[in-house]
């Protein structure tokens, strides 16, 4: 019987998962390495313009300290039309993607105090749901748990019977 409590809690620890309040690297990162996105910079500005299911996300930050810019003029020209960014903040900028239009190619405004760049981007195509995204681990630990557990009762069984 102690066999079979000692191998249910080795299979348990399979289950253990992190939970609120436990950090296991950066979780912004790992989300953003997911996403599809594509990267700009000059000598002024570096960002990232990551698609999301329902947006485009600007990130934008000073190429020389790394710090978010914030109070910018984010903007995508398509044909004659000028689409703004809701700002987030820290830097992050929202543009929906519904008010887009098909293409993946796209000329990407910023305007700040004294200065304005543009950005010629090509994004890369919508990732497919669930590509990329991490599988969880429980179904198969709990397959092991149960399948060694009636493992153990055969064996008992077959024990008690010779």
């Amino acid at each position: 019987m102690k066999r079979v409590a000692a191998l249910l809690l080795l299979a348990s620890a399979f289950l253990a998962q992190a939970h609120e309040g436990h950090e296991h690297g950066d979780a912004a990162e790992a989300a953003a390495a997911l996403e599809p996105r594509v990267e700009f910079h000059s000598a002024r500005i570096e960002g990232v313009v990551a698609r999301g299911a329902e947006a485009l996300l600007v990130y934008a930050d000073d190429y020389a300290s790394n710090a978010p810019l914030e109070n910018l003029s984010v903007a995508v020209a398509v044909a004659d039309r000028r689409i703004e960014a809701q700002p987030l903040g820290e830097g992050i900028y929202r543009l929906p993607l519904d008010l887009l239009p098909e293409e993946e190619s796209l000329q990407l405004q910023l305007r700040g105090e004294g200065w304005q760049e543009s950005f010629a981007l090509q994004l890369p195509p919508a990732a497919l749901q669930g590509e990329g995204a991490p599988r969880p681990r429980w179904p198969w630990a709990l397959a092991l748990v149960l399948a060694v557990s009636a493992g153990l009762v055969l064996l008992r069984r077959r024990r008690r019977r010779a």
